[in-house]
């Protein structure tokens, strides 16, 4: 059963996450399975690393996150890390979130962070390099206790965990790799192809931590997503959520 409502969106983070509130509200009234959203912007990818693009950046953020995320004042909010501090001018520490697991039951752990911000550094296809810039400024990552990143930089980097909030992870088996580590020259470990563009739009290597999965991509046609029953957080409302691109005002609001 299809919600008897159509949620007209700009697609971005706050209108998005206000549209499945307000579903929510709905659902609770007739409980539906699905909350479609019409778009007047459409996501050109399911890549979180390829175009930091509002239309993007909304979309990826339900199926992945990053190690910090921000409120709706932009304050900084614990997401797969629960704490940071600097230790010293080049030198952070990020607690990582214990239980965590991606939508294909496996763990989240230290390997998957450091194997994303290498990706960021070997991903041919980015558009404008704004998620490389922040790993460029990376001089080491070890791990410590089994959950603490010890992040080094070049220089000191007072805005890391703020930057932080752009790179969403990844689970480091969509490649096929060896002993992973920071080293970014020589691979990081990965023996394989690095993923592309249409390994997330065909959902092969979209597996993230987020509320949804996607379930599938058809550009200029529909999105669809399935709700992540296993997340760590709060689960979304809707079981099923149907985005289709509107970008004509007249038809999505009359949708």
């Amino acid at each position: 059963m299809s919600a008897n409502v159509f949620i007209r969106s700009a697609l971005s983070t706050c209108t998005l996450a206000a549209a499945l509130a307000a579903g929510a509200m709905a659902q609770a009234q007739s409980a539906p399975q699905t909350l479609r959203i019409g778009l007047s912007s459409e996501p050109t990818a399911m890549d979180p690393h390829y175009h930091q693009v509002t239309p993007n950046d909304a979309m990826t953020s339900h199926i992945f996150e990053t190690l910090v995320g921000q409120d709706a004042k932009m304050n900084l909010v614990p997401r797969l890390a629960t704490a940071w501090k600097a230790v010293d001018d080049t030198t952070w520490e990020f607690t990582l979130r214990d239980g965590v697991k991606f939508s294909n039951g496996q763990p989240f752990t230290p390997d998957d962070v450091i194997f994303t911000l290498c990706r960021a550094l070997h991903n041919e296809q980015s558009i404008g390099g704004s998620y490389a810039s922040v790993v460029q400024k990376l001089a080491s990552i070890d791990v410590r206790d089994g959950n603490v990143l010890v992040i080094k930089t070049h220089l000191p980097y007072p805005l890391l965990p703020n930057d932080l909030t752009r790179n969403a992870m990844l689970w480091s088996g969509i490649v096929e790799h060896g002993p992973i580590r920071f080293d970014p020259k020589n691979g990081c470990g990965v023996t394989g192809p690095w993923p592309t563009i249409s390994d997330f739009n065909s959902g092969k290597s979209a597996i993230g931590t987020g509320p949804y999965t996607l379930k599938s991509y058809v550009k200029g046609s529909a999105i669809e997503l399935a709700r992540n029953d296993a997340y760590w957080g709060d689960k979304p409302a809707w079981p099923n959520v149907r985005l289709i691109p509107v970008p004509a005002a007249g038809p999505r609001l009359t949708g």
